[in-house]
């Protein structure tokens, strides 16, 4: 350890990613060369537990790495919620029970060190951009569809929060004409359409219409088993993808409209189904590229992407906050 303590002394960091289920956590030090990882349960029972939580999956990570802290740069977490960037606080996270928890102050008691928070789908995003897509891409948009639907974007090189910090919530913009009701309280949203457990619930409403479907033969249908149902050629599961597909399409073209961004990139639990999900989403964009000329100049073959379920977004989204941080302090410095 002493030698690595030498060598890269101020360039570790660790990014953290908090879900409603599990903690995710990468360690890199100064060449992003990755040292420790850990994934953990979140206990969500109460705020202090899901604190909790946190702290145990950062020592872990330090401890696996034999890292002390006093080495360590900074932390960079990225919470399901909104949060206050600026102050540390986490405003409002539903699936950690969490309302005004000032989770900058927590790190800097517990660990002594930095910290910087972002949305998790933002913070995801940054991630994608900076090591998945190795900086080339100016402008992207990181959809991520799982239990529900949201969107981080990159325009020009920086992370887009919008006025109220709600910018991306693309999962409550209503695409189409359905009557289905969201969790929100409005109709027609697309998470209550194309999310994971809206696809379930579409393929069990498709049951009676489909009688051979193999979907039959289990107690509960699941999104996972949706898809590989559609992989193997089930009628039912097909029709479910297609009208995925069709709906997530539009919705991304709509998107690119508005923001004129290079690349797109869908990630998130229901896109772990792999090409089952992807193909659908490609081959709608291509009726649209055929019917639009607007369409194949702004979303041409090959600029939507899957991302690879081997990147652990969220974590890298960490460290490349805390990069984003360093570059605004050189630049404070320099402009002083």
């Amino acid at each position: 350890m002493d030698q690595r303590q030498r060598r890269n002394a101020n360039g570790w960091r660790l990014g953290v990613d908090v879900g409603g289920t599990k903690i995710a956590t990468l360690l890199v030090d100064g060449d992003n060369r990755v040292w420790a990882s850990v994934q953990r349960p979140t206990d969500t029972a109460t705020p202090d537990h899901a604190l909790k939580s946190l702290a145990d999956a950062i020592w872990e990570t330090l401890k696996q790495a034999d890292l002390p802290i006093r080495l360590l740069a900074g932390i960079g977490i990225g919470i399901p919620g909104q949060v206050d960037t600026q102050s540390g606080i986490v405003r409002h996270a539903v699936n950690l029970g969490w309302q005004a928890v000032d989770l900058r102050g927590f790190i800097n008691a517990t660990f002594g060190t930095a910290c910087v928070i972002e949305n998790d789908v933002r913070a995801a995003a940054l991630g994608i951009q900076r090591y998945w897509l190795a900086g080339s891409i100016d402008s992207m948009l990181y959809v991520s569809i799982g239990t529900g639907i949201a969107a981080g974007m990159i325009l020009d090189g920086t992370v887009y929060r919008g006025s109220h910090g709600m910018a991306g919530e693309i999962g409550h913009a209503r695409f189409g004409s359905s009557t289905i009701r969201c969790r929100c309280g409005n109709y027609g949203c697309l998470e209550a359409i194309v999310a994971g457990p809206a696809i379930a619930n579409y393929a069990h409403s498709l049951l009676s219409t489909f009688p051979h479907s193999q979907l039959h033969q289990l107690d509960s249908i699941t999104t996972p088993a949706v898809y590989a149902a559609a992989e193997a050629g089930d009628d039912l599961a097909l029709a479910v993808a297609h009208m995925v597909g069709e709906q997530l399409a539009q919705a991304l073209y709509t998107m690119v409209l508005a923001y004129d961004c290079d690349h797109i990139v869908l990630g998130g639990g229901v896109s772990r189904a792999g090409s089952a999900f992807f193909a659908p989403i490609e081959q709608a964009l291509d009726v649209l590229r055929q019917q639009s000329s607007l369409a194949t100049s702004l979303l041409p073959t090959g600029r939507v992407k899957l991302l690879d379920r081997d990147f652990a977004a969220g974590a890298w989204g960490g460290i490349a906050l805390l990069d984003s941080q360093a570059l605004a302090r050189v630049a404070q410095t320099q402009l002083a």
